[in-house]
């Protein structure tokens, strides 16, 4: 068990017969000519709770499992995402043929980078996968303006 002790005064107006209770201690000219001030220490013994020990069995999913996994790998090394990235561009090569200044190339690269981290395996890097799309996007742009 535990004990907490609290400390306070009683305040006693034996004219009136009323008694109160305070935290702190009021000062001398806070108290009434018919008030008395008696201090107070109490002990309250605390039980501390049994607290019982539960058995548990815990399954983790497969795909967290899988998850944790793929993070160890480097992001270069994931599987596939490089194809994925490339399937996403091949279905906006006709945005890039009509793509008239930089804004709307960054759109298709956006477009390609955010829809390739959905659909990876994994997690890739953000910026390996921006990098990559960003270097093949401009490459067919180049190849179609040439």
């Amino acid at each position: 068990m535990r004990t907490k002790r609290i400390n306070g005064y009683l305040r006693v107006d034996w004219k009136k017969g009323k008694i109160s209770a305070r935290k702190t201690e009021p000062k001398a000219s806070g108290l009434g000519a018919n008030e008395l001030l008696v201090p107070v220490k109490i002990d309250v013994e605390i039980p501390e709770p049994d607290m019982p020990t539960l058995g548990v069995t815990v399954e983790a999913p497969a795909a967290k499992v899988a998850a944790g996994n793929l993070e160890s790998i480097p992001a270069d090394e994931q599987p596939g995402w490089t194809d994925i990235a490339d399937e996403k561009i091949s279905y906006l090569t006709d945005d890039l043929e009509e793509a008239d200044d930089p804004y709307e190339i960054q759109k298709v690269v956006e477009s390609v980078v955010a829809n390739t981290l959905i659909d990876a395996a994994g997690r890739p890097k953000a910026e390996n996968v921006e990098e990559y799309t960003h270097n093949r996007v401009m490459a067919i742009y180049d190849e179609n303006e040439g």
